[in-house]
């Protein structure tokens, strides 16, 4: 089972540089964007399996240039490093608010009984 990641997340790497990142989720696929020095983009690759959360972009201000994610998912945040271009930095973003509903991840009415719920 994935992580629940689908919201809005507030990230500052290593020498305190902003950037958010929207996820949308539906269980192990994602989509969304990241925001970097005021400049949006799409994510590319993004993947959840377990606690692990990837994801790739085009580096904001810096053409041609492919950055990318790699962390893990606790709870409420996620820690990790963040690689652009040659440069590698740790990551820390914290979840803004609360997840998104997640109806697949919601038990069906009915199935409680199996599990003592």
């Amino acid at each position: 089972m994935p992580a629940r990641v689908d919201g809005v997340w507030n990230f500052h790497d290593s020498q305190e540089t902003p950037f958010t990142i929207d996820l949308r989720q539906a269980f192990g696929t994602l989509s969304g964007e990241i925001t970097r020095g005021g400049v949006r983009g799409a994510l590319r690759a993004a993947t959840v399996h377990g606690l692990e959360l990837r994801f790739a972009f085009d580096a904001a201000g810096a053409a041609g240039v492919a950055g990318e994610f790699s962390g893990t998912v606790r709870g409420r945040e996620i820690t990790g490093v963040l690689r652009t271009g040659a440069a590698a930095r740790t990551a820390v973003g914290r979840l803004q608010g609360a997840l998104r509903g997640a109806p697949w991840a919601e038990m069906p009415p009915g199935c409680s009984r199996y599990y003592d719920r």
